[in-house]
């Protein structure tokens, strides 16, 4: 980005023996939204590192895990609303990247690190839910075989994926359009059946969404599924959306 850059912070938790001690490294999808980045060596016993590293591992599986893939020419606001929205609601989001490098830049030149590469994946640890943002990159992610089916797996498992803008095409090639859709108007060619006059559709495990304009409803509804309306009114009220 000319100017600068905008980076956020990587999602992972880190936890390693180191002499005798623990390395404690808290980064960004803490637990009721908190944000910690400290990291500190604390010198404990084995017995006390092998406790909290156990502690930790149980604590991560108890979050939920959302990812959001990425490629360069993603929409900037469609992805970073709802990471912000289901980070403050505590959940582990991870920043996947589809290019062969972890810094990807958005369709308005602000670039960020992703945490991890597709490629890296674990084929078998589904997430919780999978977040796919428009802008000129949904053409790359739609041809993206990769893409296709980390998209059905997730599907098949009833998990939840969820498109906005452009990206409900994405939907489409993977063969797991809803009957009730919504989407960019861009798209509406491709797409006839969408709902112009909901700003989120939600049918099933997938959740749709018109375009920037609608990322914070979006990412609020996300928080619903995942969690609970409680949850999402909280958030709602924190950041006044009306």
């Amino acid at each position: 980005m000319t100017g600068g850059s905008t980076r956020f912070p990587k999602a992972d938790h880190a936890m390693e023996s180191k002499e005798g001690g623990i390395v404690i490294s808290r980064d960004n999808a803490g637990i009721n939204g908190q944000i910690n980045h400290e990291c500190r060596d604390i010198p404990l016993s084995e017995d006390v590192t092998r406790v909290i590293h156990e502690i930790t591992t149980l604590t991560l599986m108890l979050m939920k895990t959302v990812y959001v893939l990425l490629c360069n020419g993603f929409e900037e606001i469609e992805a970073i609303t709802p990471i912000d929205l289901l980070r403050r609601a505590g959940a582990n989001v991870v920043l996947i990247s589809t290019e062969q490098s972890l810094e990807i830049t958005g369709r308005s030149d602000i670039e960020i690190s992703a945490d991890r590469n597709l490629e890296d994946l674990d084929a078998a640890v589904l997430a919780d839910a999978l977040i796919l943002p428009g802008g000129p990159g949904h053409k790359t992610l739609r041809t993206d075989p990769r893409v296709i089916k980390l998209i059905k797996m997730h599907n098949t498992e009833g998990k939840f994926i969820a498109a906005i803008c452009a990206a409900p095409v994405i939907l489409k090639e993977a063969e797991i359009i809803p009957e009730r859709y919504t989407a960019h108007f861009s798209v509406a060619e491709e797409l006839p059946e969408i709902r112009e006059s909901e700003t989120v559709c939600s049918d099933g495990n997938i959740i749709t969404s018109r375009g920037a304009g609608t990322a914070v409803e979006f990412g609020l509804a996300l928080v619903e599924a995942l969690y609970d309306t409680s949850t999402a009114k909280k958030i709602a009220d924190s950041i006044h959306y009306a």
